[in-house]
């Protein structure tokens, strides 16, 4: 039997970790959308409308991200 990773499958704990993480993962999405959403909101008020234009795509493709990791 080798130890090299790639020739042996992966062992329960590894199998479950990506829901774990997975789950960690999306609440860090979280809380990026909502520190993105929040430079938004500064950038409309400073009348930045191109960097808030871009922050509302970041903030779009966080909580799709997190969603998905769920």
């Amino acid at each position: 039997m080798s130890n090299n990773p790639r020739e042996t499958g992966p062992s329960s704990e590894e199998v479950a970790a990506p829901h774990t993480c997975g789950s960690a993962l999306a609440d860090q999405l979280d809380y990026v959308a909502d520190m993105v959403h929040e430079l938004r909101d500064m950038s409309l008020r400073a009348e930045l409308r191109t960097l808030a234009g871009i922050l509302d795509l970041a903030y779009a493709e966080a909580r799709q991200q997190a969603a998905r990791m769920r």
